[in-house]
């Protein structure tokens, strides 16, 4: 039968947990559960080396796990997941070059148009306005609108092969059994869902039956086995 952590009584069943200062203690006894819930800081003042050696305990057993999110070890690749990862890596390449292809086709045509129109405009400066000379003037405007808007389409049709050969990329990749989650993120060059935040500022929890540091995430402690509520 374990004894209370705090006066020593004998307790049973294992006894309660108790969380003072973010700090979860056990075992303590019914008494002692109900005055860390009334007075907590009584507690922390009548059992100071308690929660030293709590704290102490805390940071030892969370420093493997702020080590190991603050340098995470890539995992091996092996070499048909490296392989699909060239291959894909290649046909986004096409994709995307075909995408700028199209965009670059549109920009030229509109600066062609502009240029046109400017040349039209410079030559008719100056000029009399007789009917041929306002002829050419409308004549080098409609050139203009027409190689815009053929040049436009032609883009917009080349950019619509390439975003069509990456939609059918992506469908290929995401479905693929032959890569992980992460692989596929970064072969379709979306943001890691891996947590990014420092160490510090990860909101643990613990255990309530063992008193074990688990990340937030975590919904079985590894030590006792037993569900672990999300309340941290």
């Amino acid at each position: 039968m374990a004894n209370c952590i705090l006066c020593g009584k004998e307790v049973e069943r294992g006894g309660y947990s108790a969380k003072v200062k973010g700090v979860v203690i056990r075992p303590v006894c019914p008494d002692c559960d109900e005055l860390c819930s009334k007075d907590p800081s009584k507690i922390v003042e009548e059992h100071r080396e308690v929660f030293e050696k709590m704290l102490a305990d805390h940071r030892e057993a969370v420093a493997p796990r702020i080590a190991s999110v603050a340098t995470p070890e890539a995992p091996q690749r092996s070499p048909r997941e490296r392989k699909l990862v060239r291959r894909y890596g290649d046909a986004y390449l096409r994709a995307n070059t075909i995408v700028t292809i199209g965009n670059t086709i549109k920009v030229i045509g509109l600066v062609l148009a502009a240029l046109i129109v400017l040349i039209t405009v410079l030559f008719t400066i100056g000029q009399s306005k007789t009917s041929d000379e306002m002829t050419l003037a409308f004549g080098g405007a409609f050139v203009a609108g027409i190689i815009g808007m053929v040049c436009y389409a032609l883009g917009i049709l080349v950019a619509a092969q390439g975003q069509m050969l990456q939609a059918h990329l992506d469908t290929a990749v995401n479905s693929s059994p032959f890569l992980r989650d992460d692989l596929k993120a970064e072969v379709m060059s979306l943001p890691s869902d891996t947590t990014e935040l420092p160490p510090e500022k990860i909101d643990f929890i613990h255990c309530q039956k063992c008193g074990t540091t688990l990340y937030p995430h975590e919904t079985k402690c590894p030590q006792c086995k037993s569900p672990v509520s999300k309340i941290a």
